[in-house]
């Protein structure tokens, strides 16, 4: 019988933000244990929160192996990683100070918004280790910040936030970029016409909805069965040359996620390309479904700390090209989505969304909001001849604000 042990602990420290004041301080520190027993081809977990004992858990987890969970996966083992990230973020009493200074400025710029929700700072510590010579240790600390703004003048609930996540938080960026978003806000412009603008998705906020098709029909079971859109298709040349689409645990670009899924897999350069420079690669798996239909394994497995891991939708993002934000746009006027929900692919890859905020932009300048509009196109004009690419610079003087260009159809609401 092999014995696994997984134990993950986040710490939080957020200032709730209502009316432009900071209302309160919530703390909490959570840490969550699960002990794993294999035996042939079944699996055993008992998990609890807290100052639950490893002895006792690997007691029931033993017990619930005549529970007969079916796992046939091999386990990982022989491997000893340690990552660190946590370095150079301030302590909690800095975190505090900072966060009301902060508040204090953006309030004092900017009289005409309300703002709210929270500012946290996090701390994640996630190891794996078994009997099998497995010892996967992860360590990160990261701030990110949602503030929500509401112009006092507007009868919205809200009308828009200004966002950061990362480990290199500077106050003045942070200041700048709301003072760029919040003028944009207040600019109101038109729509110059109806029909193909060059459109930049910003990715903190819109990315997920335009993979979201890449998201489903990649998924490792869905591709192998002959139910995804892009079955069959392995090795072709699907889209633009300059699209590469990545699954990533690399600790340089996500942050408070392990470097490893919840098997323990590790993979080289904590990343694998899904589709690479318009070619299918491979769609995305864990162990179970690598095994089965003989697919490379991707390392997507996920769950809850007492679950068996299973495979789930992994962090998927693009690659960077060489040009600038200003050289993707080429001077012209075109369109920033900030804030697009409730759109989505069709079964056939059409793809449309309402856009509740976006920008008239050139490459360069947030000229003004433009009225709510609706963008529309279909996956493979979309990644392929209207794709132009992400741009190689940010689109504010942060790490991420990462903006994806492309051609699509665009009307009002």
């Amino acid at each position: 019988m092999k014995k696994e042990i997984y134990i993950d602990n986040m710490k939080e420290t957020s200032l709730i933000i209502s009316a432009s004041k900071v209302d309160s301080v919530k703390m909490r520190d959570i840490t969550k244990k699960s002990v794993r027993m294999y035996d042939g081809n079944f699996i055993g977990i008992a998990g609890g929160v807290g100052e639950v004992s490893i002895e006792d858990l690997q007691k029931k987890a033993r017990e619930n192996i005549k529970n007969k969970i079916p796992y046939n996966s091999e386990i990982s083992k022989d491997k000893h990683i340690e990552i660190d990230k946590s370095n150079n973020i301030m302590d909690d009493k800095e975190f505090l100070l900072e966060g009301e200074k902060l508040l204090s400025e953006l309030v004092k710029e900017n009289e005409d918004f309300i703002f709210s929700n929270k500012i946290t700072m996090a701390e994640r510590t996630t190891n794996l280790i078994n009997d099998q010579n497995l010892d996967l240790r992860y360590k990160d600390k990261s701030m990110y910040f949602e503030i929500i703004f509401k112009e006092k003048s507007s009868s919205s609930i809200f009308d828009g936030y200004v966002a950061y996540e990362g480990r290199n938080y500077n106050r003045e960026d942070f200041l700048n970029m709301s003072s760029k978003v919040l003028k944009g806000y207040k600019n109101q412009v038109d729509l110059p016409y109806e029909g193909k603008f060059k459109v930049g998705v910003f990715m903190d906020s819109c990315e997920q909805l335009f993979l979201k098709i890449f998201s489903k029909e990649l998924n490792g079971r869905i591709f192998a069965e002959g139910g995804s859109l892009f079955s069959n298709k392995l090795g072709e040349k699907l889209f633009n040359d300059d699209f590469t689409l990545i699954e990533s645990r690399n600790p340089d670009d996500v942050y408070l996620q392990p470097f490893f899924d919840m098997e323990g897999t590790v993979l080289k350069d904590y990343s694998s390309n899904l589709i690479k420079n318009g070619v299918l690669i491979s769609p995305y798996t864990d162990k179970k479904t690598s095994k089965k239909y003989n697919i490379k394994n991707t390392g997507s497995a996920s769950g809850d700390y007492d679950e068996v891991p299973t495979l789930i939708q992994p962090n998927l993002t693009v690659k960077a090209g060489n040009k600038t934000l200003k050289e993707l746009f080429g001077g012209e006027k075109g369109i920033l989505l900030y804030i697009a929900s409730g759109g989505d692919f069709t079964s056939s890859g059409q793809f449309g969304t309402p856009v509740q905020l976006a920008f008239l932009y050139d490459g360069e300048n947030i000229i003004g909001r433009l009225p709510e509009i609706q963008v529309s196109s279909d996956v493979y004009k979309m990644f392929n001849d209207d794709y132009l690419g992400v741009c190689s610079d940010s689109l504010f003087n942060m790490n991420g604000g990462k903006v994806m260009v492309m051609n699509m159809d665009v009307k009002k609401m």
